[in-house]
């Protein structure tokens, strides 16, 4: 009875594949060095009139939504304690 079982076959080892490691980031937004040496052109320091302008629209929304978020949770939390003790207030002295 022994010759009726199949013999195992030695197989490979499984070949184990590393991870490929990403390519280094390249960053696009660096600008190419400029060949003027160390002085740089006044446009490119600083902020332009719309962005300073932009970020002072910003903080006042930023600003007004507080303040109107504010406002509301205050109403909100007036309207629950008038609607928690109110009924008490309005009944009626016999």
């Amino acid at each position: 009875m022994a010759g009726l079982l199949p013999t195992p076959t030695p197989s490979s080892p499984p070949t184990i594949v590393p991870p490929q490691s990403p390519p280094p980031p390249t960053n696009i937004n660096v600008p190419p060095p400029t060949t003027q040496g160390s002085s740089s052109s006044s446009s490119s320091r600083g902020l332009n009139g719309g962005q300073k302008a932009g970020i002072a629209v910003g903080v006042m929304s930023a600003a007004e939504a507080l303040f109107l978020g504010g406002l509301v949770y205050k109403k909100r939390r007036s309207n629950i304690r008038r609607a928690k003790f109110g009924v008490a207030a309005r009944r009626p002295v016999l």
